[in-house]
This record gives structure tokens, sequence and C-alpha cells, in this order.
């Protein structure tokens, strides 16, 4: 089986996936220094990509990397409180964090068998190997989005999670895509418009993340930042103003699960109890949505969109 009919066997099963030659882990720490050299980055963008790890297998010599992009559902979720029922967006991009990994997993054994041993987790840097694959480019506001969608399945838009696995497959060689932003950001600007707290700049496709609301209403219960507010929160995590204000996401499916909460499941996830005190079903829902580590985050943030929701 030659590479492009594995491709295409990765296409049957609904990702659309690229292979790479192994330089282009070289690439992607180039343009990691690169970041760091020109001091683009914030503090805290400085962590981020100080955290990434170009560890290749010991255990063969690996001659490409295998990137998959998977599709994501847009979730919408309804809440009842005192017999009055709201819709929340879960988040762009949020849901299948268990069980979408395992499925990309599965979908590369079966077509590789054992020609895909080490897969590439956590601290690769798979957004710069994706930009540099060609496939994606990035948007003023720092999100990737595909160039092509499977004509099976709607748009992807920036709606995908991507897979990496280090394989023993010989790729062509080939140059690196030049890592930009879309030609439509620079007369656009809808996205920094949208965005209710100044993180998007027109010059840059590097965002001020301390001015980001994804950046804080994912982790933890401590307080929101003041300049969040109750208005600015559009997600039950993460936030989705921008991306939902692009262009590029016009063809973006409708959400394609709602998930109803109860009201005294509504009540139960809004109180004190840890997860492993909730009523059995509530913790079955909650794992099914991957919403089970986000208890805190989703407490904090929940009130606030319920009440603008009156």
């Amino acid at each position: 089986m030659n590479n492009a009919e594995i491709l295409k066997r990765l296409e049957n099963k609904g990702y659309i996936a690229a292979l790479l030659p192994v330089s282009f882990v070289g690439a992607a720490k180039v343009e990691v220094e690169r970041l760091k050299a020109e001091n683009e980055l914030n503090k805290h963008q400085t962590a981020v990509v100080s955290r990434y790890s170009f560890e290749m297998p010991d255990s063969f010599a690996a001659l490409s990397v295998l990137l998959l992009f998977a599709p994501t559902a847009r979730v919408k979720l309804s809440f009842t409180q005192k017999g009055r029922t709201s819709f929340v967006d879960m988040g762009l991009g949020y849901d299948d964090y268990v069980f979408a990994p395992k499925a990309a997993d599965a979908a590369v054994a079966d077509v590789l068998g054992s020609g895909a041993r080490f897969e590439a987790h956590n601290n690769f840097p798979m957004k710069i190997l994706a930009a540099l694959s060609g496939k994606c480019e990035y948007g003023r506001n720092n999100i990737l989005y595909m160039k092509e969608s499977l004509g099976t399945k709607p748009d992807f838009g920036c709606c995908f999670h991507i897979y990496a696995y280090y394989t023993e497959l010989a790729a062509d060689e080939s140059a690196p895509a030049k890592i930009g932003r879309m030609e439509r950001c620079d007369s656009c600007g809808r996205c920094e418009k949208a965005c209710p707290t100044g993180a998007i700049m027109a010059k840059t496709a590097i965002i001020n993340t301390e001015r980001c609301i994804t950046r804080y209403n994912e982790y933890g219960s401590r307080p929101l930042p003041e300049f969040i507010t109750d208005g600015a929160q559009n997600a039950l995590y993460g936030c989705n103003r921008c991306q939902l204000a692009c262009p590029r996401n016009a063809r973006l499916s409708a959400p394609q699960r709602v998930v109803d909460f109860s009201e005294s499941e509504t009540a139960a996830l809004l109180g004190s109890a840890d997860f492993s005190a909730l009523p059995y079903t509530l913790r079955l829902k909650l794992s099914e949505l991957d919403m089970a580590d986000y208890l805190e985050p989703i407490r904090r943030n929940l009130p606030a969109l319920l009440r603008q929701s009156k």
C-alpha cells in the first residue's frame, strides 16, 4: 500500500491526513526558536512554547510524521433552573478530548498496523507542524483554519483536533510551507471587532493572551479578571466570539449535538459535591461529554451565562 492509498483510507474514515518527512520536526523547532528570538511572545506564550517537546522515538528510526485532522462536533447544552431552560454553547473544539484520540489511534492502527509505533502527545508542536504542512493557515486570532474539507463532512473551518504519529513510512521530501495568516485577514478585522477584551491585534497573528477569555475561562475556580464581565462570556469554557465572527467559519454546520440537563442535574452540577458524589446518570453524561475534568470552571462560568440568558 503506497502513501496515497494510506491517506485515502484515513480519509474514508473521516480524517484529513498529511504525511510529512521527519525533517519538518526540525523546521518546527527552528520556528519556535525564531518566535523566542524575535520577542513576539509574552511571558505566558513563552512558557507554552518552552514546553514543546521535539522528542524522537528511541525504538525505531522515524522517517515521517503522520498528521491526522479530525473534525469536532458543535455542542449546545440546555440547563433548566426554576422551570426555565437556557441554552449554552459548550465551546468550539472542546468535545471529545477523551474518546476522539482513542478513535484516531484505532484508525491509524487499522490502516498502518505496526507502521506507526510512537504517538506524539501533549507538548508536541502540532499546530506549528500543521501550518508547515500547508494544510492549515492562521487567522488573525492565532487559530488554525483548514484549507480544505472532506466532501462527506461539513467544512472543518477551525473546528478540528490534530493528532500526530511518528512512522517508518518514507515521505516525499518537500519544503515546509510558509507560516502565515489567511490573506483575507489583511482586510477583514471581524474577529478583532468581535473580541470583547481587545486580545486580537491588527498587525500580528500573535494575540495578547493576557486579555484572552479562553486563557482564564477554562481553568480552575479562581475569580476571573475584572475585564471579563458577564456579557463577555459566551461559552461554557473557552470563547467562541472570534471564531464565529470569522468568515472562514461561515460554512460550519449547526450544532450537531444538543444535550439537556434537567433541573435536578443543573442543581447538582452547580453544587459543591465532588464528581464521585454526583448522581450516576449525571456522571455518565459528563463523562460522555468529556466534561468531568471541568467541574471547577463550569461552576464558576455557568452562573454568569445563565444570568445573561435571562
